[in-house]
C-alpha cells in the first residue's frame, strides 16, 4: 500500500445543555486525532468471547463492541471495566437484545428472559412495552452494556417474511409506531442507547438477508405509507442511530441494497426525514451486504462505499483478514482523500455525541417496576386463544395428552392446574419417537403439543401432527414461538395458544387459559393480513 503523508482529523467543541440543565460533551476542545484512530472510530467490532480485546482496541481503536458471546453478569461487568481503562477513547459496548432467541449475551438469574416483540404486538401496550425496555436497561446497564440493536421496527406485511417473522411487533404501521416508540423511550430513560433497524424496512421481504440480496418492489408512496411510519416518530423522540437493511428498493436506487445507497441513506435518511445522528451499517458478514456492490467488489471496498453512502459506522466480525481488509481499506480511503477530512469528522461528531449521551452511571430502576412483575403482566395481555370451536377451556374431568418439545413444562403446569395428564417429552424427530409419543397419548379425547417454531426451525415434525389428526383426537397447538412457522404443518389445529417465546411466564399463563383460570387477553397482531377468525383453524389464511 502507497503510504500517504500523515494526516489528522480536528474536531471542534461544542457543549449542549440538555433536559433539566444537564451537560453533554458533544467533542473535547481541539481534539486531534491521528488518521489511525479516527477511522478506527467508524468500526464496531464483533467480540466472540468476553476476554479484555487488548490488541484488537490498541490495533484497531473500534468505536464500539458488538458482543456475540454469552457470559454471566461478572463477565460482562468485568469486560467493561477492563475497556474503560485500555485506551483514551474507550468502545461502547452493544448488544443484539430483542427479547425471545435473539438475546444470547447474558445468562444466568440476573436477566430476564421476554417473548419476542410481536408478544408486545398482541398486548396492543404501549405503557408494557415502555415497562420492558425500561428494564432492558437497567438490566444491560448493571453489566456494562450501553446500546442495543433494538427495537427492530420493520412492519411485517410478508406472511412469508423467514427472518423478521415474530421479531416484528406487527402488520399495522400505527402499532409498531407506538410500541416502537414506548420501547426506545424505555430504552433511553435506562441509560441505553436504542439503535433502530432495519431502516428503511426489512418486513415485506421474501428472502433471509443473511444469506441472499434481495430487492422489494416497493413504491415510494408504500415506503412512506408504511415502512416509514414508525421512524417519523421516533426521530421526533431523539433516537440516537438506526441500523440499515441489507435490501435494496428499485425505487430508491435500483440493485443497491440500502446499506450502501447514497439516495437511501443521504438523500432520503439525512435530508428528506432530516435524522442527523448515527448510522450503523447491519453486520458486514452477510450474503446481502456482500452481493450488494456486484462481482469482484472486495469487503474492505464495500465498507468504504457504505461510509460515502452515509453510514457513519460498520458492524464487521472478528476474522482477522476481514477486519484488516476492512480498516486498511477506511484508512486508505482517507489517506488518499477519497474518504475527506469533512466527510470522516461528520461521523466522528455523530459517535463521539452519541457515546457522551450515555449517563456515565446505570440508572435506577424505579421501585414500582419489579422485573419478574412486568414478565408476568406481558405474558397475561400477550398470549393469544384462537379457538374457533370453543375447545378451551378445557374439561376438569377428561384426560389431556401432552406432547412437549423444547423448553417449558405445559404438562406439569396442566397438572398442577389439577387436569389429568398424560405427558410424554419428545426428543428427537424419528419414527421410533413420534410412535413413543402416540402411545403416551392413546385414549386421551384432546391432545395439546407444544411446538418450537422459530425461523428455520419447527419441532414436532409434521407426521406427528398429521397422525394425531387423522386418529381422530382434538389438537391443541401451543406455539412456543412464530405462529407463521407453525403455520408450515400440513394439517392444521382445532385450536391454537400463541405465546410468542418459550419463557417460563408465557408458558405458564398458557396452561392458565387452558384450564380455564382465565381467558386470554391478547389480540392477534397481524391483522387482515393473516386473518383467523374463520370458523375452523384449517380455513384460516395463516394455516394454509
Amino acid at each position: 500500500m502507497i503510504q500517504a503523508p500523515q494526516r489528522t482529523v480536528l474536531l471542534l467543541i461544542i457543549l449542549l445543555v440538555g433536559a433539566g440543565g444537564a451537560l453533554y460533551l458533544v467533542s473535547q476542545p481541539s481534539l486531534i486525532l491521528p488518521l489511525e484512530q479516527a477511522v478506527g472510530q467508524l468500526l464496531i467490532v464483533t467480540q466472540s468471547n468476553l476476554l479484555p480485546p487488548t490488541d484488537l482496541l490498541q490495533r484497531y481503536h473500534p468505536g464500539g463492541l458488538f458482543l456475540g458471546s454469552a457470559g454471566t453478569p461478572d463477565d460482562l461487568q468485568a469486560l467493561a471495566a477492563a475497556v474503560q481503562t485500555m485506551v483514551p477513547m474507550p468502545p461502547f459496548l452493544a448488544v443484539d437484545h430483542e427479547g425471545f432467541r435473539n438475546f444470547t449475551t447474558l445468562t444466568g438469574p440476573a436477566y430476564t428472559p421476554w417473548p419476542a416483540n410481536m408478544a408486545l404486538g398482541a398486548t396492543g401496550d404501549p405503557e408494557l412495552a415502555y415497562q420492558v425496555g425500561r428494564v432492558v436497561a437497567s438490566e444491560l446497564r448493571q453489566v456494562g452494556v450501553t446500546v442495543n440493536f433494538a427495537p427492530v421496527v420493520d412492519v411485517l406485511t410478508n406472511l412469508q417474511n423467514p427472518i423478521i417473522g415474530l421479531r416484528a411487533f406487527g402488520s399495522d404501521p400505527a402499532l409498531v409506531r407506538d410500541l416502537a416508540v414506548a420501547y426506545a423511550r424505555g430504552l433511553l430513560d435506562g441509560g441505553v442507547m436504542p439503535v433502530a433497524k432495519h431502516f428503511p424496512g426489512h418486513g415485506a421481504t421474501a428472502l433471509d438477508s443473511h444469506q441472499a440480496l434481495e430487492c422489494v418492489e416497493r413504491s415510494r408512496a408504500e415506503l412512506e405509507a408504511v415502512d416509514l411510519v414508525p421512524y417519523r416518530a421516533l426521530f421526533a423522540l431523539g433516537l440516537p442511530a438506526v441500523m440499515t437493511a441489507r435490501v435494496c428498493y428499485p425505487a430508491l436506487e435500483p440493485a443497491v441494497p440500502a446499506t450502501l445507497s447514497h439516495v437511501a441513506l443521504m438523500e432520503l435518511l439525512r435530508q428528506e426525514l432530516g435524522f442527523q445522528r448515527v448510522v450503523i451499517t447491519d453486520h458486514t458478514a452477510m450474503v446481502g451486504f456482500r452481493e450488494g456492490g456486484g462481482p469482484g467488489v472486495d469487503l474492505g471496498e464495500l465498507a468504504v462505499r457504505a461510509v460515502l453512502a452515509g453510514a457513519d459506522m460498520v458492524l464487521v466480525g472478528n476474522d482477522p483478514g476481514e477486519l484488516d481488509a476492512v480498516y486498511g481499506a477506511l484508512l486508505y480511503a482517507g489517506q488518499q482523500g477519497r474518504l475527506s477530512v469533512t466527510r470522516l469528522n461528520a461521523s466522528l461528531r455523530r459517535i463521539f455525541t452519541l457515546k457522551q449521551r450515555i449517563p456515565a452511571a446505570p440508572v435506577a430502576l424505579p421501585p414500582h417496576l419489579v422485573p419478574q412483575d412486568v414478565r408476568r403482566r406481558v405474558a397475561e395481555a400477550s398470549v393469544t386463544l384462537i379457538d374457533p370451536e370453543g375447545l378451551v377451556p378445557l374439561s376438569p374431568e377428561a384426560v389431556v395428552g401432552v406432547i412437549e418439545t423444547g423448553r417449558g413444562n405445559v404438562g406439569r403446569d396442566l397438572a398442577e392446574l389439577h387436569l389429568r395428564v398424560r405427558h410424554y417429552v419428545l426428543r428427537g424427530g424419528g419414527a421410533r419417537s413420534i410412535q413413543q409419543a402416540l402411545a403416551a397419548v392413546e385414549g386421551a379425547p384432546v391432545v395439546v403439543v407444544t411446538a418450537t417454531a422459530w425461523q428455520h426451525r419447527l419441532e414436532p415434525p409434521d407426521e406427528l401432527i398429521t397422525q394425531l389428526q387423522t386418529s381422530g383426537v382434538q389438537l391443541i397447538l401451543v406455539v412456543k414461538g412464530d405462529p407463521l412457522q407453525a403455520a408450515r404443518y400440513a394439517q392444521a389445529p382445532d385450536a391454537v395458544v400463541v405465546t410468542y417465546g418459550d419463557d417460563d411466564e408465557s408458558l405458564r399463563v398458557a396452561a392458565e387459559i387452558l384450564a380455564g383460570k382465565w381467558p386470554a387477553q391478547g389480540h392477534w397482531p397481524l391483522g387482515s393480513l393473516a386473518w383467523m377468525g374463520d370458523s375452523k383453524c384449517s380455513r384460516h389464511q395463516v394455516w394454509r
